[in-house]
Order: C-alpha cells, then sequence, then structure tokens
C-alpha cells in the first residue's frame, strides 16, 4: 500500500509547484499589464484587435465551414487566409467568438505558459531522465523566460505559440527505444499539428528559431 500512497504525494507535490508558479505568474505578468495602471495595452494591440474583431464578424455571418480569404473590415478590404500575419485559426481568435479580447488573451497567455511548464518537464524528465526536482526547476525556468512574457505584454500576439516549442520537441526527440510504429507515428502526427499551429496561429517568425532548437 505504500507505493500508490508514495506516488499519489509525488503527484500531488508536483501538481502544487505548478499551480504556485502559474498563480505567481499570473500575477507578474498578466494582472498588472491587462490593463495595466493607466487603463492600457501594449501598442501592438491595436494592430491584432481590429483583426480578431473581422475574425468575429466573419465567424458570426459565415461559422468556420468557410476559409476565410478576405475580409471588408480593415484598410478597405484586404486578404485574411494567405496574410501569416493574421490568426483565424488560433487558439486567442477561437476564445474571442465567445469572449471580450483582453479576456481572451489572459486566457491564452495562461494556457499556453502551462502549456510550456509542461512540455519543459516532460522534455526534461522523460526525454532527457532528469530527476524530478531537476525537471520542475528547469520547467519554471522556461514558464518565467522573458521573451514570452513580454511579447504579450507588448503585443506580439503572433508569438504566444513560441510556448509550445517544449511540447515540439518532446514529440520528436523521443529516446532511442524500442517502440511501436502506431507509437512512433501518433509522436510525429502530434508534432506536425503543433507545428502546423505554430504557422497558422500568426507565429511564422518562429519555425525557424523553432527548426534550429530541435535540431
Amino acid at each position: 500500500m505504500k507505493f500508490p500512497l508514495i506516488n499519489f504525494r509525488q503527484h500531488f507535490f508536483l501538481i502544487l509547484i505548478f499551480s504556485v508558479l502559474l498563480v505567481a505568474y499570473y500575477f507578474i505578468f498578466v494582472e498588472p499589464f491587462f490593463p495595466n495602471q493607466n487603463g492600457r495595452l501594449g501598442h501592438d494591440y491595436e494592430m491584432w484587435f481590429p483583426r480578431m474583431l473581422a475574425g468575429v464578424y466573419y465567424f458570426v455571418t459565415n461559422g468556420l465551414s468557410f476559409i476565410p480569404w478576405f475580409t471588408p473590415s480593415c484598410c478597405g478590404g484586404t486578404v485574411i487566409f494567405a496574410n501569416p500575419q493574421y490568426l483565424f485559426f488560433s487558439i486567442p481568435q477561437f476564445l474571442n467568438f465567445y469572449f471580450d479580447p483582453i479576456v481572451s488573451i489572459k486566457i491564452t497567455i495562461m494556457l499556453f505558459a502551462a502549456l510550456g511548464f509542461l512540455g519543459t518537464y516532460l522534455l526534461m524528465r522523460r526525454t532527457f531522465a532528469l530527476e524530478k526536482m531537476t525537471a520542475i526547476f528547469a520547467a519554471g525556468l522556461f514558464l518565467f523566460n522573458g521573451f514570452f512574457a513580454y511579447r504579450m505584454i507588448i503585443g506580439h500576439l503572433g508569438y504566444h505559440s513560441f510556448m509550445l516549442l517544449p511540447l515540439i520537441s518532446y514529440f520528436l526527440l523521443q529516446p532511442l527505444v524500442k517502440s511501436s510504429f502506431i507509437r512512433e507515428l501518433a509522436m510525429s502526427v502530434i508534432a506536425a499539428f503543433l507545428s502546423s499551429y505554430v504557422f497558422y496561429s500568426g507565429g511564422v517568425h518562429l519555425l525557424l528559431p523553432i527548426l534550429l532548437a530541435v535540431a
């Protein structure tokens, strides 16, 4: 009976640390800046919010059954799907279908911060076989990286998928052990899906750095 109890304590300890770090992250990087003490946001959101609003108009009119090739809502008419800086097929845009833009951004930041922490922990623990506390420490370091936090504060929304880098690395950099073909195929498909999300969510600038990091 000791082994299940020890296993439960270990998982509880990990979840507790994860929760504490996420709460700290929210009150350091999210709550003070969305909006800030002057009621303002990062300057680049003036570019993203109109695009997200155009996406909402398209969704209300057409739903998700048609690819949004163009929109009349910006610049007297402009392309959507062909522009790599549009993020119609992305988490923040989907959230904006149901929430206001600021709430959508807050949820996006916290969701991808959590994915970054989880991905780094899995990468360190299962791929590089590090000790649990070392993996947690590495995950915490990546969670609080300044690149993601301040890009989001400034308004560089296309970089939100940066936090998927550890997960992509985890699914691609599996140890050289015997594994089933189905498992290897599933890992490759998930990595391809996450990489596609980076591209379609406005993170085209991240593809080369992610490729170099994984290589």
